[in-house]
């Protein structure tokens, strides 16, 4: 979806570069206001809670509905604590579920249009050379 936006936006950025961005830069160009094509996905991914999951810092508490992620930046020497309720952890969580099915389908989509784009490419050819 960042490569899209490059694309969009007229950056013009190669394939390999765009897959050594690592994660902290891809949320970063979610968050830019720069990049408004981009923020739908803002909701989706919480860099704490990411982090926190990553690095074992969840604890939950059944009898008061809640989940607790604490997200330590050593190089910040400083703690980040994210409370959700149960079912703020569930619409979270099914948010982030329907936008990785939809990036799914997107990159079929893309699949599906550069065979198509191919083909025409081909016919076009035959046709000039009849």
């Amino acid at each position: 979806m960042v490569g899209l936006n490059c694309i969009a936006c007229g950056k013009k950025k190669t394939y390999p570069e765009l897959r050594k961005l690592g994660y902290n830069q891809l949320l970063q160009a979610v968050e830019s206001p720069r990049n408004s094509l981009l923020h739908f996905l803002k909701d989706s991914i919480d860099r704490h809670v990411r982090n926190s999951m990553m690095h074992g810092g969840v604890s939950s508490s059944v009898s008061r509905h809640r989940i607790t992620f604490i997200d330590y930046s050593p190089s910040k020497q400083m703690e980040t604590e994210v409370l959700w309720t149960m079912s703020e952890f569930v619409r979270r969580t099914k948010n982030l579920v329907l936008t990785i099915f939809a990036v799914m389908y997107l990159e079929q989509e893309f699949n599906y249009l550069r065979l198509y784009c191919t083909v025409a490419a081909f016919k076009g050819l035959s046709k000039k050379q009849s």
